[in-house]
């Protein structure tokens, strides 16, 4: 039954059979040719023949004997780690699940953040529609954040808008103010220096006089 027969001779067993008369079959974890090679998993799924049926959690590869690579874990590694290497298990993800990388969070750390948590172990809240809002991010930059975050940005944003369009009529205004103050100082010096251009000559031609009527009246 479980010999190799080729005509003319007789070559050992078959695959996963020994014994005298190849008969038995290799048990576990021994399997394959001559029942040399060996088994890493567990016996519920050992075959005699092609060894694991399936790899144990947390290994894959010929034989099911390389660990599962960072960041993946699990059965047929396919779940994926969302911590840090060095507490990423191979069979069971991360071992910390506070450790979570920004946006999952439970066993494995493989769970996205629930509407509408996010963030880092999904402590903020996204204050968005459902399909707006990302478990790692929160809401778009164009819709709100936050409550807190939006009121700031709203103040920011009107805050800007609103110096961008006064400025240019403050400064106008502040112009036309200094314009005014500058033409009445100027007016003000003008005309103080005509008035004591003014007294002062008519003093002089006072003077004049006075000093002429007095040489005539010595004269005569």
């Amino acid at each position: 039954m479980g010999r190799k027969n080729i005509p003319g001779k007789v070559v050992g067993c078959q695959i996963g059979y020994h014994g005298t008369h190849c008969t038995e079959t290799s048990r576990y974890p021994n399997f394959g040719e001559q029942c040399q090679g060996i088994c890493k998993c567990s016996s519920d799924i050992f075959n005699h023949i092609t060894g694991c049926n399936g790899c144990e959690v947390g290994y894959y590869g010929y034989n099911c004997t390389d660990p599962c690579r960072y960041p993946s874990f699990g059965y047929r590694c396919q779940n994926v780690c969302n911590c840090t290497q060095d507490m990423c298990d191979h069979k069971t993800g991360c071992s910390l699940p506070q450790i979570c990388n920004v946006g999952y969070y439970g066993p494995g750390c493989i769970s996205p953040c629930r509407y509408p948590g996010y963030g880092r172990k999904c402590q903020m809240q996204c204050s968005c529609e459902l399909i707006d809002c990302n478990h790692i991010q929160g809401c778009p930059l164009t819709t709100e954040r936050t409550t807190e975050r939006t009121t700031e940005k709203t103040t920011e944003r009107t805050t800007e808008k609103t110096t961008e369009r006064t400025t240019p009529d403050e400064g106008w205004q502040e112009g036309k103010q200094l314009i005014n103050i500058i033409i009445v100082i100027g007016n003000f010096v003008l005309f103080t220096v005509i008035g004591l251009s003014i007294t002062y000559y008519s003093r002089k031609y006072r003077l004049k006089r006075k000093q002429t009527r007095k040489r005539t009246n010595t004269e005569l």
